[in-house]
């Protein structure tokens, strides 16, 4: 499932869709959700940040659109898929953050990782900030998400490290676990794990 780098311009609307296996993308705008995507069936899920789910129809040159909304997303079902999403495969979305409990709350802090994990500097370029790592003596900071993962990924011990993210909230470090040869478990990506504001 591909990801935006940027956030949605002055009047778009972006959204979440997940992809008929399970995985979750964000996209800033209609357009650019319509690239991501290759068949209607490949979304089992397209929502806006109203909660409206939509599908997706074929048009005559071979194309896709958006159709009509459909009524309102089953929040349930989508909080149950990113949990599971996030459990298979933690570093894919590398953000975790504690999810509040109401509909509205959901939606809003869902787009909001999402839209953080997509990529590039434009990513949390609305918040104004840099994604700051301290490793216990020294710091450094990065523009991108991606950036201060793969810096993070470069570096044997992060048990002491913590990051800031653009918009103030602070992480630990955590790694997969991969088995290597011999199924030896051994430490993979980096992914961070929210621990102020909890």
């Amino acid at each position: 499932m591909g990801t935006s780098s940027g956030g949605p311009g002055p009047g778009a609307r972006d959204f979440i869709v997940v992809d008929d296996g399970g995985s979750f993308g964000y996209a800033a705008s209609e357009a650019e959700l319509l690239s991501q995507l290759e068949y209607p069936e490949e979304a089992a899920c397209v929502v806006d940040r109203s909660g409206n789910n939509f599908d997706l129809e074929e048009v005559p040159d071979g194309g896709l659109r958006l159709a009509p909304s459909i009524g309102r997303a089953d929040l349930e079902w989508l909080r149950r898929v990113w949990h599971t999403a996030q459990q298979r495969n933690p570093a894919d979305y590398p953000l975790v953050r504690p999810l509040p409990d109401s509909d509205e709350g959901f939606l809003r802090e869902l787009f909001a990782v999402l839209r953080l994990s997509s990529g590039g500097p434009d990513a949390a370029a609305h918040l104004g900030g840099f994604w700051v790592v301290n490793d216990g003596g020294s710091t450094s900071s990065t523009a991108s998400l991606n950036d201060m993962l793969e810096l993070l990924a470069g570096q044997r011990h992060t048990e002491s490290t913590s990051v800031e993210g653009p918009d103030r909230r602070r992480y630990r470090v955590e790694r997969e676990r991969r088995r290597g040869p011999l199924g030896v478990l051994r430490p993979g990506r980096p992914y961070l794990v929210q621990t102020w504001p909890v």
